[in-house]
């Protein structure tokens, strides 16, 4: 289950470990990368010449990848300091996904913005992910946890 932007990846992805019965199935096509290697490589000036992106890809889509790339990290430090202890994860989480709210809105409005330009879609998708490691490995720490009723209520309307 790939998707079209890096929020709704992050939703995707976080909605597949959540699922009741499928906390141990990866999401489709997701990178199997295990969470405690996220090696992120992308340097953001390296993105910042408008030559080395598609053209739907200008300064206001550059700076919500900068804004996912943000958000995502906090996502990943929050689930990854706290794996094996789902209330201290809850309690991780609760902050970031309250900050994220708004990213996650300007994303999924950027989503449906580049709905038929594939390139830009899949280009935001892999600089975020360049930047941020594999959002598998988010799913992957998420395992342990991903039932936990507070955890759950974290990411309560985040997931689609």
């Amino acid at each position: 289950m790939k998707s079209l932007a890096a929020a709704a990846a992050v939703a995707c992805l976080l909605a597949c470990a959540c699922q009741k019965g499928d906390e141990k199935k990866p999401a489709a096509g997701a990178d199997p990368a295990p969470s405690g290697d996220p090696a992120p490589s992308g340097d953001p000036a390296a993105s910042r010449d408008p030559a080395s992106r598609p053209a739907g890809i200008g300064a206001d889509e550059m700076a919500m990848v900068d804004a996912m790339a943000g958000f995502i990290t906090g996502l990943r430090d929050a689930i990854d300091n706290n794996k094996g202890d789902c209330d201290r994860m809850a309690a991780a989480l609760g902050p970031v996904m309250e900050r994220g709210k708004p990213v996650l809105d300007r994303a999924r409005a950027l989503e449906k913005k580049l709905a038929s330009d594939r390139a830009a879609r899949d280009w935001i998708q892999a600089e975020v992910e360049k930047r941020t490691g594999p959002l598998a490995g988010i799913v992957k720490s998420l395992e342990g946890c991903a039932s936990h009723p507070g955890v759950r209520t974290s990411l309560d309307g985040f997931i689609e």
